[in-house]
């Protein structure tokens, strides 16, 4: 925590993405003094994560600043650079493909997944005799194979009325 409390005394807004190395020197000899101790590359590391934080809230504000701008038709007229709208229209597309691509992969892997179990079921039961034979005698077979014969019963007395339906007419 007090690491952030120095680096927010190097101004954000007037400064770029790295610290100089006198500032860096500043930043570490000052939390010598408060008995931490850090490497450079992590006040480095640090600082780039405040220094992108900053960025993009000045780019939220820029937009907000363009929205209103906008609503109140005053765009034209107004010295305002929208470019933070393409900027945040970019990221929700970038997201936008990322989730795609990630639900894709998931949904490849779970289908190969589920590839994979279904030929192990089968596989399974291609090696067990009994399992086959209660698969092909079962009571569902049964069902089935009488369902057969009564249809078949069914069209061959629809038959014969037809049949004796047309002797009656002649």
């Amino acid at each position: 925590m007090s690491l952030l409390f120095l680096l927010t005394t190097v101004h954000v807004q007037d400064h770029g993405e790295s610290l100089a190395a006198d500032e860096l020197t500043t930043v570490r000899k000052n939390l010598e003094t408060r008995s931490v101790s850090v490497q450079e590359p992590f006040i480095n590391d640090t600082w780039k994560q405040m220094f992108r934080e900053h960025f993009l809230q000045q780019a939220l504000t820029n937009m907000q600043e363009c929205k209103k701008a906008f609503y109140h038709r005053e765009l034209a007229t107004s010295q305002l650079h929208c470019d933070d709208v393409v900027l945040f229209w970019r990221i929700q597309r970038m997201l936008h493909i990322t989730a795609n691509a990630l639900r894709q992969q998931i949904e490849s892997s779970e289908a190969r997944n589920l590839n994979r179990q279904v030929k192990n079921i089968l596989d399974s039961l291609s090696h067990n005799p009994d399992m086959k034979r209660h698969l092909v005698t079962g009571r569902q077979v049964e069902l089935a194979e009488e369902l057969k014969r009564v249809r078949s019963i069914q069209e061959k007395l629809d038959s014969f009325i037809s049949a004796l339906q047309e002797e009656k007419r002649s």
